[in-house]
């Protein structure tokens, strides 16, 4: 918890004032945004609006599918999603730090939706994950993990050998379908990065064109089988994954619900005649900040589970020789209709955090879950109990207690237990470090918990929901629905096509649509926090499924209360990329029909770099959004995605005829749906980057005053990857061919950055026509460095230029900077220039150096001329005279890198001594040299009093007697309280402060100890309601 406390000024450290003036000279470049973050409309935030909706169709286990929902719907005004975090920890471990948080995505509940460890809708977001949607070549080979695809160089000549303007060439396809010619993805969210990336050429393309992140160590048969570096040099490792295998049987919508009920073992659905599709999970094991001193441990539990769903239409090839295959809609009823999932499932859970300090948190799963099966050979799931948290020294710091329900289906299933209940979390308790105080509590209540509220049919029930899976409350019609009704709102680009409603009632249902969402939160402090929502809005005409925030409604009494309301332009999703054609069918069993001769197709590519958000139920998005508040109202302008649409790729069904022995293989286009291009069908999408930031944005107060801020963006393309994607298709037609489906993608990657930001201020008074005349203009432009860090920043108000230029390790290649860049130590700002109309006005510079393989800190410059400078030589290695003396000079250094001895421009000397596992400076020794001080101190007991995890007697009698034994110097002596706080302060002049803290780690009060009486200089009163 943060505390603000004012200390007497022997606290206020050299080493410390090193430090903040470091920090002052990083930009506020563009940081990756943290997932649950509210929407932050400054310069450096837009960075994660692009390129979020590439959803993966197939399922992953219930806690990684929650958590990697932050990464298809990101939280944000433009998703119309309200940001619902609890923060339970923060781990502080040197140079790294780890946040524990407990989340909820507003975005609604769907039906077939699986609870998490800790209730439905939420997440644990304790480390994270990356996951690999596995894409399986024809023989259903999906475990190979993270292999590269088909190189740019291998399809080229796959074209030129087989090629289009060759089809009749007799190449077996079979060589090229064995081949992996589709990449596996990987998706990504931990410790507020989060994205996808791919192989391709043997280098890992991130899918969004940021360069935040490098991965590596991509082995299968090595314990980490992946690893990461960030832009300031820590390591994160992901250790061996686990499976979550989805196997699906197809039957006839007349015959589904002989099957769907009963549970299959995994011996009996590898014999049958299923397809299975799988996704790993890779957990964060690891993090290690760049020197190595410090890291951070996740150890994981496994936990079993099976579930079923059951879903309508048909994968095209999706059988044991070909379960690649797209989505294709077929006019009226066919053969395989209905698909019956059966998903096994291996998840890992969180079981303790440890930190190289000492630092460690405990999670308990005790409660066994009521609404999960486990296989007979497998771990029974358990739902999170406990946390606990410990101190370096074993003692227990804090505690949470978790408390469960079960929401239950107003249908139920007929012979599945386990399909009738949700897990629904009811309560966190928030114990301190003893049982004297009671606890803190948060409860939470949800819709469908009332009399007259929407509930939910059982999981896996064949109707009760809409399109998109959620909630619609129609359950009266158990016929099975048409494939044409399961994809609304699709349309092709060239040749719209009518979809035709059959089937059971599908239409999103707003007041069913919430069911079992979170209703209100109830705050430890005694006021209530209650969401409430809309459906989403309307897409082809047809009502979107899902929810979107319409007011949060803060109470802090039972009478008192405030509102925030949102209000929202039309939604859009991004189009998913779509074809239609027409092929010939049954011409000689029906030579007089024409209509039965013809049969239309509709696809939608299920190639995972599609945009699926259209048919899965995310990515609704929008282009305005008003919130409403007693103080104020903010408008919010996003850009939209159909502003630059760009060629995608195109597909050819190629056919092969056994008995044709002289021309086995054509492509007879002269019936495609498309005939004024015979050959191919193109398709056009706006490349995912190139939408969703924020273009403008309005406050205007309740007194009138208007700021309005317009952005404007710079787009760079990064690569066009070709992806081939090869079906194998069974016989679908009555004609003698068996079908190939090639569709060749060109992928497009890139980022988006924003180049300027202009402010309008003024006030909007009844009387003025034109605000500009009297408004304040300021303009911001903005420039950046290959990995997207801000380099400068040009204002210009009132007809002055100002300009801030960033320097950082990669810009210098003098060594240790070079070192430093090669080593991915690259955000780490080195210059900060500060230009008023072209001229310098002042500066920073903070250099390195190599210290046994550390890079530390050695001086730290500051230019203040008297007249600003016409000429300025940058840094390039060696400070320029300008500069003068630094300000600080770091003259020794701890093993552990930790600074043991600096010198300021005014020349005094002073050293510091650590402790408490080098984690806190426990001695500050002004107007005395390390020699001096280990003179009387030798340097290996400095390094043993630093290595334990608190000082002994015999090591503060030590410190202290430097008092005596060094004369001219001023010794101030701290004692902490690890992980919670200093609690005692002894200055030169051997008087204390002492610092007292709550069961909870709050600061209750500082007083010092005169004539043997507590005398308090500050107390501090927190309420902690009784319950």
């Amino acid at each position: 918890m943060i505390r603000s406390v004012k200390l007497v000024g022997s606290m206020c450290l050299f080493v410390f004032t090193l430090c903040v003036q470091a920090q002052e000279i990083q930009p506020k470049g563009n940081q990756p945004d943290s997932l649950m973050n509210q929407v932050t409309l400054s310069a450096s935030d837009n960075d994660g609006f692009y390129n979020q909706y590439m959803n993966n169709i197939v399922p992953n286990s219930p806690t990684v599918s929650e958590l990697m929902k932050y990464v298809d719907q990101p939280v944000d005004l433009f998703h119309g999603l309200p940001t619902i975090e609890i923060p339970i920890y923060t781990i502080e471990c040197g140079e790294l730090s780890l946040p524990i948080t407990l989340s909820y995505h507003a975005g609604g509940i769907k039906v077939d939706q699986i609870a998490t460890w800790v209730g439905l809708g939420w997440s644990l977001n304790a480390g994270g994950a990356c996951t690999v949607n596995c894409i399986d070549d024809k023989h259903g080979n999906f475990e190979s993990r993270l292999i590269d695809t088909m190189t740019e160089k291998e399809i080229e000549e796959y074209m030129e050998n087989f090629g289009f303007s060759n089809p009749n060439q007799g190449m077996l396809l079979e060589s090229w379908i064995d081949n992996q010619t589709i990449p596996d993805i990987c998706s990504y969210n931990f410790l507020g990065y989060s994205g996808r990336f791919f192989l391709f050429n043997g280098k890992a393309h991130e899918l969004y064109g940021s360069k935040q992140l490098i991965f590596t160590n991509i082995y299968p048969n090595f314990a980490h089988i992946l690893s990461a570096k960030d832009l300031r040099g820590n390591r994160y490792e992901f250790g061996e994954g686990t499976q979550s295998t989805t196997y699906t049987i197809q039957h006839s919508c007349e015959n589904i619900l002989q099957h769907c009920w009963e549970y299959k073992s995994l011996t009996s659905l590898n014999i049958a005649n299923s397809s299975k599709k799988g996704v790993r999970t890779y957990s964060l094991t690891k993090v290690v900040s760049p020197s190595g001193n410090d890291s951070i441990c996740l150890l994981y539990n496994l936990q079993d589970a099976t579930y079923k769903s059951v879903a309508t239409g048909v994968m095209s090839a999706f059988s044991k020789d070909g379960p690649w295959g797209d989505l294709i809609i077929k006019r009226g009823h066919t053969t395989f209709s209905a698909s019956e999932n059966q998903t096994y499932t291996t998840e890992p859970t969180v079981s303790e955090i440890v930190a190289s300090n000492g630092v460690r948190v405990v999670f308990s799963a005790n409660e066994e879950r009521r609404d999960l099966r486990t296989d007979e050979k497998g771990s029974e799931a358990k739902a999170l109990s406990e946390i606990k948290i410990y101190a370096p020294s074993g003692n227990l710091l804090r505690r949470w207690v978790f408390e469960y329900d079960y929401f239950k289906s107003y249908i139920e299933h007929p012979t599945d237990t386990f399909s009738n209940l949700r897990l629904k979390l009811k309560s966190m308790k928030e114990y301190g470090s003893s049982q004297s105080t009671g606890p803190c509590v948060y409860l939470f209540s949800y819709y469908g918990e009332e009399m007259g509220e929407p509930q939910m049919p059982f999981r896996g029930s064949f109707s009760g929901h809409d399109y998109w899976g959620y909630c619609n409350g129609m359950t009266t019609d158990a016929k099975a629905i048409s494939f044409y009704e399961s994809f609304p709102g699709t349309q092709d680009m060239f040749n719209p096509v009518a979809l035709v409603s059959k089937g059971g009632n599908l239409m999103a249902n707003e007041n069913f649509c919430k069911a079992y969402s979170l209703k209100s939160i109830r705050y430890p402090t005694g006021g209530t926090r209650v969401f409430r929502y809309q459906m989403q809005g309307e897409m082809q005409f047809v009502p979107y499924g899902g929810l979107r925030i319409h007011k949060v409604v803060s109470y802090s009494s039972q009478n008192d209360s405030t509102v925030c309301e949102y209000q929202y332009s039309g939604s859009y999703a991004t189009e998913p990329p779509t074809f239609s054609r027409r092929r010939e069918r049954d011409k000689a069993a029906n030579p007089d029909n024409s209509n039965l001769q013809w049969e239309y197709i509709y696809d939608i590519s299920s190639v995972p770099f599609s945009n699926l958000a259209a048919i899965t139920g995310g990515g609704v998005n929008y282009s305005w959004v008003k919130e409403v508040s007693e103080d104020a109202i903010v408008e919010y302008y996003y850009n939209g995605d159909n502003n630059d649409p760009q060629y995608s790729g195109y597909r050819v069904l190629i056919g092969y005829d056994p008995t044709n022995l002289w021309a086995p293989y054509h492509t007879d286009y002269s019936d495609y749906y498309n005939e004024w291009h015979p050959d191919f069908c193109y398709n056009y999408i706006c490349p995912d980057y190139k939408h969703g930031q924020l273009i403008r944005k309005i406050i205007t107060t309740n007194d009138g005053f208007v700021i309005d801020e317009i952005y404007e963006y710079g787009y760079q393309k990064c690569d066009t990857i070709p992806i081939m994607q090869i079906s194998y298709g069974a016989k679908e037609w009555r004609d003698n061919y068996t079908y190939y489906d090639l569709l060749v993608s060109d992928y497009i990657t890139g980022k988006a950055y924003l180049k300027t930001k202009t402010t309008y201020s003024y006030r909007n008074l009844d009387d003025l026509v034109d605000p500009l005349i009297t408004q304040k203009r300021t303009e911001e432009s903005y420039t950046y460095n290959e990995y997207g860090l801000l380099q400068s920043v040009t204002a210009i108000c009132r007809g002055d230029t100002v300009v801030k230029e960033i320097r950082y390790a990669s810009d210098i290649s003098a060594n240790p900077y070079r070192e430093m860049a090669a080593k991915r130590r690259i955000d780490y700002p080195v210059e900060v220039i500060k230009k008023v109309n072209g001229k310098v006005v002042e500066g920073d510079l903070l250099t390195y150096v190599n210290e046994n393989g550390y890079f530390l800190r050695e001086k730290i410059y500051e230019l203040k001329p008297s007249i600003p400078l016409a000429s300025f030589n940058s840094f390039s290695g060696i400070p320029s005279s300008i500069y003068g003396d630094p300000v600080g000079t770091v003259t020794s250094y701890t093993s552990c890198g930790k600074i043991a001895a600096m010198c300021g421009r005014d020349r005094i000397n002073v050293v510091y001594l650590w402790g408490y596992n080098n984690q806190y400076p426990i001695a500050e020794i002004r107007n005395a040299t390390y020699d001096e001080v280990t003179s009387k101190i030798p340097k290996s007991t400095i390094e043993a009093i630093a290595a334990r995890l608190e000082p002994t007697s015999t090591d503060w009698s030590q410190i202290n007697e430097l008092r005596t034994s060094l004369l001219q110097a001023h010794v101030t002596i701290f004692a902490y309280k690890p992980s919670i706080g200093v609690s005692c302060i002894c200055g030169p002049d051997e008087r204390s402060i002492y610092f007292n803290y709550d069961d909870f780690g709050q600061l209750k009060e500082m007083y010092r100890m005169e004539n043997g009486l507590k005398k308090i200089i500050e107390n501090y009163e927190y309420h902690y309601p009784e319950n």
